[in-house]
């Protein structure tokens, strides 16, 4: 059942992010800098929405999963609706923020805020590769545990779950917004 949705979750990141990246691509004439960093943060603004829309599915499929099952399964479902208010808290501030930033018509300082973006999303993904091997670890750490082997494989499987969903999801918005970048450069030659 878990393949089956982190399966559908990175299918529906990568159209949604391509269908963003194809209603923001600007021709090669004409391009402005205010015009490529409103599409970083046009682009960001979408990202967000994606990992909202992630999380409030996730909030209302596992709480509704949590009250329907007695298994040892309930940790898990506990576990992705725990997360999913932190992802929640995270998607509605960064979309806050995108959608209230007022484009740059300074090269340098969008140069500077896509760079920026570019690094914060690669930290992230680094941290999304700590979530899946803490979660790895705790599946693990449970066989030591019999009382409370449940808890942890529960848990563990969670943060695989969504450490992978995050991981995909962060990889995804670098390679947009570092193919955003590359549209900048030019103007930095001239």
């Amino acid at each position: 059942m878990h393949s089956v949705v982190m399966k559908r979750a990175i299918m529906l990141i990568v159209v949604a992010f391509l269908l963003v990246n194809a209603a923001g691509i600007l021709g090669a004439q004409d391009i402005t800098v205010e015009d490529l960093d409103q599409r970083r943060n046009r682009i960001n603004a979408a990202g967000m929405l994606t990992l909202g829309s992630w999380a409030l599915a996730n909030i209302g499929a596992n709480t509704a999963l949590y009250f329907s099952t007695d298994e040892d399964i309930r940790y898990f479902y506990q576990m992705n609706v725990l997360w999913n208010f932190i992802n929640l808290g995270i998607a509605g501030l960064g979309y806050y923020g995108s959608a209230r930033a007022v484009p740059s018509k300074d090269l340098f300082a969008a140069v500077d805020a896509q760079y920026n973006l570019e690094k914060v999303l690669l930290l992230n993904a680094g941290l999304d590769a700590a979530y899946i091997m803490t979660g790895l670890f705790l599946v693990e750490y449970g066989r030591s545990f019999p009382g409370r082997q449940t808890m942890f494989r529960g848990y563990g499987q969670s943060l695989l779950v969504q450490g992978g969903f995050l991981l995909v999801f962060d990889l995804v918005m670098y390679g947009i917004q570092r193919g955003s970048r590359k549209l900048l450069e030019p103007l930095l030659n001239e």
